[in-house]
Parts: C-alpha cells; sequence; structure tokens
C-alpha cells in the first residue's frame, strides 16, 4: 500500500468512529425536565404604613391651596399579607395663628395593596381658599378608626407632620460669606490666612414612629451638613427634649467641612401624658463647636402618645425583672409579681394566671390599675422535692383588653428555688 493511500485510509476510519460515537450520545440523551414554579405563599399579616408625606415646597400666605404647594402621599403595605381596602384619614389641627379650612380634612380610599406594594397620590386638591400664616399639624392615619384591615402592628398607623406657614413680609437674613484667606500685602506686613468658621445645620428631624407608647424604645434620625469650614472640634452632644425630660448622649461625630451626617438614636417615651408632645433636638447643645451661625442648630418633631392602656410585666423604662423566691420543701412559697400599666389612662379589670413546673396553675383578678401604676400578685406554690422551678406568667389571659400591644403580656422567666 502506498504512503498517501494508507493515510487517505486512516483518515476514512476516523471518521467511521467519530460517526459511530455521535449516533450513540444521540441515543443516550435524555430531555432534562422542565422546572415546576411553584408560587411562594405567603404568611403572617399585612402592615400598612405612611411611608412618605413630603412637600413640594412649603405653603406661604396668600397662596392658592392645592396650587403651587402639594403634599406626595406614600401608603405602603410592609407585611408579609395582602391588605384589603381601607381608608386614609387627613386631619389638620392648627396649632397656632391660621385656621385650618374644610379642604384640608379628607378621607381617601386605599385599594387593595398586596405584601411590598404601595400606593401613591398627592394632596390637597385646588381650591378658591387661600393659606393663612401659623403654624399647622398634619395627621395621616391609613386604616383610620374603625379599622377593617386585621394588622401584624397596629400602632403605626398614624404619621404627624408640623409646618409653618410665613407672612409675605418675613424676612430671612442671610449671612456674608466668609473670606477663606487674605493675601494681600500691606507694606511689609502680610495677613495671616483667616479659618472660615464652621456652620452645622439641620437638614432633617424626624421620629420614625410618630405614635408613640408609653415606655417604648423609639427611633429618631437626624441628618446635619456642614456648610462652613472646618471645625474646631471633633466631637459634639445632642440634646434631647420632650414636655417632662431633657436628656444629653453620648458624645457624636461633627461633620467635616462639607459634610452630611446622619444621626440615629434610641430613646424613651417615659410620659405619662396622652396626646401630642413636641419632641426637641438641639446639635452642639454644649457650643464646643466654634460657628457662623448658631441660630439653625434647633429642631422639632411632633409625636403622639396614643390615649390606650398597656398592661405589661415590663417596667416603665421598658427593662423586665423576672420574679424569684427561695423556699423549701414541704412550705408555700410565695412568688411577688408586680404588674404594671405603662399606658396613659386606666385599665380595666382582668385576668393574671401563673404556672409553675409541676404545679397546678394559680390564676386572680386583676383590678383596675391607674396610669403609670402597678399592682403586686402573690401566688403560692408547694413542692415535696429540692430543685429550681420555672414559671409561666402571663396577664390578662382572657383577652379582654383593649391594649397598645399584647407583647409584653407573656414570661417564662419566673424562678423558684427550692431547697431541703
Amino acid at each position: 500500500m502506498k504512503k498517501s493511500e494508507y493515510i487517505l485510509f486512516s483518515i476514512l476510519v476516523m471518521m467511521i468512529l467519530f460517526m459511530c460515537t455521535s449516533i450513540t450520545n444521540a441515543a443516550n440523551f435524555k430531555l432534562k425536565k422542565k422546572a415546576v414554579f411553584t408560587p411562594k405563599v405567603l404568611s403572617g399579616k399585612p402592615d400598612l404604613v405612611v411611608k412618605k408625606a413630603v412637600w413640594s415646597s412649603t405653603p406661604k400666605e396668600g397662596d392658592t391651596i392645592g396650587a403651587s404647594s402639594i403634599l406626595n402621599i406614600v401608603v405602603l403595605n410592609r407585611g408579609a399579607a395582602p391588605a384589603g381596602g381601607n381608608r386614609l384619614k387627613i386631619t389638620c389641627l392648627a396649632a397656632s395663628g391660621g385656621t385650618c379650612p374644610s379642604i384640608l380634612q379628607r378621607i381617601q380610599s386605599i385599594p387593595s395593596l398586596k405584601s411590598g406594594k404601595s400606593m401613591g397620590f398627592t394632596w390637597p386638591s385646588l381650591s378658591s381658599e387661600k393659606w393663612t400664616p401659623g403654624r399647622y399639624t398634619l395627621v395621616l392615619e391609613v386604616d383610620s378608626s374603625p379599622g377593617k384591615v386585621d394588622e401584624s402592628r397596629e400602632n403605626n398607623n398614624k404619621k404627624t407632620i408640623v409646618f409653618t406657614v410665613l407672612k409675605k413680609n418675613h424676612i430671612v437674613k442671610k449671612l456674608k460669606p466668609v473670606q477663606n484667606t487674605i493675601k494681600k500685602r500691606l507694606g511689609h506686613k502680610v495677613l495671616k490666612p483667616v479659618k472660615a468658621l464652621a456652620e452645622l445645620s439641620i437638614q432633617d428631624f424626624h421620629i420614625v414612629d410618630t405614635n408613640l407608647v408609653n415606655g417604648q424604645k423609639f427611633e429618631s434620625i437626624l441628618t446635619v451638613k456642614n456648610n462652613g469650614g472646618t471645625p474646631n472640634s471633633d466631637e459634639m452632644y445632642l440634646r434631647f427634649i420632650t414636655t417632662l425630660t431633657s436628656s444629653t448622649g453620648s458624645p457624636v461625630k461633627v461633620p467635616a467641612a462639607g459634610q452630611t451626617l446622619q444621626y440615629k438614636n434610641f430613646l424613651m417615651n417615659n410620659t405619662t401624658i396622652c396626646g401630642p408632645i413636641t419632641f426637641t433636638v438641639i446639635v452642639d447643645a454644649t457650643n464646643k463647636v466654634k460657628e457662623s451661625n448658631e441660630n439653625n442648630n434647633t429642631a422639632k418633631e411632633n409625636v403622639m402618645v396614643l390615649p390606650l392602656a398597656n398592661l405589661s410585666i415590663l417596667q416603665p423604662n421598658g427593662t423586665f425583672i423576672a420574679p424569684t423566691s427561695v423556699g423549701k420543701v414541704n412550705t408555700n412559697i410565695p412568688l411577688v409579681i408586680k404588674v404594671y400599666n405603662n399606658g396613659c389612662i386606666a385599665t380595666k379589670p382582668s385576668r393574671i394566671w401563673v404556672g409553675c413546673d409541676g404545679q397546678w396553675p394559680v390564676s386572680g383578678d386583676i383590678p383596675a390599675i391607674s396610669a403609670g401604676k402597678h399592682w403586686t400578685f402573690i401566688p403560692s406554690f408547694k413542692w415535696t422535692t429540692v430543685g429550681v422551678r420555672k414559671c409561666t406568667i402571663t396577664l390578662d389571659y382572657e383577652n379582654n383588653l383593649q391594649e397598645i400591644t399584647k407583647g409584653d403580656n407573656k414570661t417564662k422567666g419566673g424562678q423558684i428555688t427550692v431547697t431541703d
């Protein structure tokens, strides 16, 4: 066989082997099963909130209501289940000066919202009435009373907005800019550069939940910008003031020149007053930072303390002290339990249930408790053997009270130690 014929024969054999292999693979090929999409089933309850309520521009005296100043409102369902149709109620209150025209009172229908979905609309509608100067408070309540939607959280349906309509002749004075450097030569003297002072300005201050509960921790968000030069101090203090309290927290960082910083603070509302409360923040409360303008370091926010009772095993400051006791076998061992009303109105009579390891539970009647007060319940238990017994305490176990929250009505933190 010639060399050329041998090469041609080898190529032919390889082609035949390749075709056989391809046919075998094709015969053994199986289609993959198509993935079946299973829709995710949401669990839990809906949670409606007024996510946003921002003016396009602050109303001014003489402006036609609904013409140039528009409030952009967004209602969000941030819960885990769809929310049925409900309504948003807008109530206007005039704190000082002007009066609230009837056009500023409104009931807005809200359609059904799936989990994570929102609805936006603008308000108020165009009117022939004019804005008058004064301080106004708007209360926006989604799923307004009586609420139709069963939510995972019912105390965050309101949002409060406070704004001021200024008079036409109101003059805002602007400071002249500070010259950073002066390099003019006068004779043989050269002036030293002049450093610009810092200027701290509050850009935004609001409280995440404007419907508060006595003893509840709530979050405030403060945004501060330094419109001036380099600050002479790296730290400053923030002071928070409510109707009955004033507190200065730990030092915080001062914004650098041109920088904007945000501060989140978890504070306590421990007043027993119902209704609206003015909340004030003061930036650089101890005047550590030298500024070119000290007149824009204060901001205010109106909050609402809900007029409800709140039966609780927690102290008014939000802490829990577990009831404990020690006693001997074959003797009645008492357990002292304190029940608090952390709301701002009196509770109605209810029931308490206490169950400890290896014993029949003990129940009792809780009388009406005034706002900010507590009542003491002392059941007793007997064991024939030594050991540490855990106890569960449940307040209003028949669920007869209307409260701000039921989350603090039960605990497993009670303990009785039985000795020889």
